[in-house]
């Protein structure tokens, strides 16, 4: 990564003097790499039995802070990091009172090694595959060994079942997995956002029983699920909550005659899900700290459903209209705004395409969001700013983001 320039304005937390800030322009360098080999096999043993294995050795080699001259004492490889500066937060925190800035230093165009960690991350799995009718079964086994956060084993299972009829089965899926820090979590800590180099990987659990049923015009495909996460990441950098979360899933896939004479068949899909999510953990924010509570998720709508339709009105003319509905969604306990009751309002967002294919050209014009409905989400990580738009924000994150409105677009290829 090449070293970029950072503005920044703090507010002036001292009592009176809201209107002003500390303010900064500060040079920040990260630069990352990793170099990785792997290997997969795939060997059909006899018509029954199927071996799949690999592994895998990375080399990862990361930057432990941003290295950031003069920035409120952060890690420097030009300037001392105890430097007081002005006003004794760091030799590049000025006052926004101050006639003038006068401090631009840079870092290195490398990284010191005293700032940089290097490690190996090494993986194996092996799974058996067996395939006989009416059964097809398949159990495997992944290990993996980092030299930050230690190893872990993962189990998977699975069983499918088909019926005489050949057009309907029933799946039992059972595994086990992990999610390792990302390095924006481990390292590369600012003021607006925490790291923590002791970071252990997420632990996931998941079962899920699946029927499939296949009729003349659809393919039905029902699911339920649970999945525990345990040592879950929050945006914190720490690993101290768990959360519970069940749902059940729809999936079809239709095909019917057109009712236009000699053009190709009507398809399309309908899915719909339900989910709930909960976690152990809560935040107050009279407390400003996390709490121990069973409380709703948040950030995940409980009702989804989605539905395409695609209709060839002509030889070379197609039409495809897909509509999405989320349902009414509640907000990640750390947005200020769950604290005033605010959730993400239900929508339904309307999206269409017609497809013109003549030899090797084609033509496709899109509309996205066709009402042009004002859609806002969830913020990101903290999403701490609020909407109290009469003062300061509370954070560096939104708490809701704004969606892209009605689009056109015009695509043409040419198939050589």
């Amino acid at each position: 990564m090449k070293v970029a320039y950072g503005a920044e304005a703090a507010t002036d937390w001292h009592a009176g003097m809201s209107d002003y800030s500390y303010i900064s322009f500060t040079y920040w360098n990260s630069t990352n790499s990793a170099k990785e080999v792997k290997q997969d096999i795939d060997y059909q043993i006899n018509d029954k039995f199927r071996l799949l294995s690999g592994w895998r050795i990375k080399r990862s080699d990361l930057t432990k802070a941003y290295d950031i001259p003069g920035y409120w004492h952060a890690y420097s490889s030009t300037t001392p990091s105890d430097a007081a500066g002005p006003y004794g937060f760091g030799s590049g925190i000025f006052h926004s009172s101050d006639a003038n800035y006068d401090y631009f230093a840079k870092p290195l165009a490398n990284v010191p090694n005293n700032n940089r960690s290097y490690f190996n991350d090494t993986g194996v799995y092996s799974s058996v595959i067996y395939d006989a009718y009416p059964w097809r079964l398949n159990v495997g086994v992944r290990y993996d060994v980092n030299q930050l956060w230690g190893s872990s084993v993962n189990p998977r299972l699975s069983a499918i079942y088909k019926f005489n009829d050949n057009e309907s089965a029933i799946k039992l899926i059972y595994g086990e997995a992990f999610q390792e820090p990302p390095a924006k979590q481990l390292y590369g800590g600012w003021s607006g956002r925490k790291a923590n180099p002791n970071l252990k990987p997420e632990k996931a659990k998941n079962i899920e029983l699946i029927f499939m049923y296949k009729t003349h015009y659809w393919l039905h495909d029902v699911s339920l699920y649970k999945a525990q996460y345990k040592n879950v990441i929050r945006e914190d950098a720490l690993n101290d909550a768990n959360r519970n979360i069940w749902g059940i899933e729809y999936r079809g896939s239709y095909e019917f005659a057109n009712i236009i004479a000699g053009q190709a068949d009507i398809s399309g899909h309908f899915f719909y899900s339900y989910t709930h999510a909960k976690t152990d953990k809560k935040y107050d924010h009279q407390l400003q700290q996390w709490t121990k509570q069973n409380v709703i998720l948040g950030d995940i709508s409980p009702q989804k459903i989605n539905f395409l339709i695609n209709i060839p009105f002509h030889e070379h003319i197609n039409i495809n209209i897909k509509a999405n509905y989320i349902a009414k969604t509640s907000l990640y306990s750390r947005n200020p705004l769950n604290e005033q009751g605010i959730k993400i309002g239900s929508r339904v967002i309307f999206d269409t395409a017609i497809n013109y294919q003549y030899q090797s050209w084609q033509f496709i014009i899109k509309a996205l969001n066709v009402f042009n409905h004002k859609v806002l989400t969830a913020g990101t990580g903290k999403a701490d700013s609020g909407n109290d738009f009469s003062q300061r924000s509370l954070g560096f994150a939104n708490s809701l983001i704004p969606q892209p409105s009605r689009s056109l677009w015009l695509s043409v290829s040419y198939r050589f």
